[in-house]
């Protein structure tokens, strides 16, 4: 419960960021050589994100909770053969199109919502 809850506010927040850019407000990212395929990057926010809820649930102190993300996340990228910076790439391709990213935020909490409820 408290996943769904943790990761329905970063949807949130990463939908109202976005809509509060315009694109005079930045430069447009190309698209990267090796863009990570929608599905592959999917997977892999997935797991960032239950990261990141994961470490704001075990600790408040904000620095404490990007030491553990710092620390963590470069398993995360073993786990999926593919570099930070291609990930990077990829995170601020797809973040352009605000449609698109709220796409995929739905995809993720559908997913986890699914994996919650075999857990009941």
């Amino acid at each position: 419960m408290k996943i769904t809850v943790v990761l329905s506010i970063l949807l949130v927040l990463v939908l109202n960021l976005a809509g509060c850019s315009t694109q005079n407000e930045f430069s447009l990212t190309d698209k990267p050589k090796d863009l990570l395929s929608e599905e592959k990057f999917t997977s892999v926010l997935s797991d960032i994100l239950l990261l990141e809820s994961t470490a704001q649930n075990n600790s408040q102190d904000l620095e404490h909770v990007h030491k553990i993300i710092e620390i963590s996340s470069p398993v995360i990228f073993k786990k999926h053969h593919i570099s930070k910076k291609k990930y990077t790439e990829s995170f601020e391709y797809y973040a352009q199109d605000k449609e698109k990213m709220e796409e995929i935020y739905t995809k993720i909490l559908d997913d986890y919502n699914i994996k919650l409820s075999k857990l009941k």
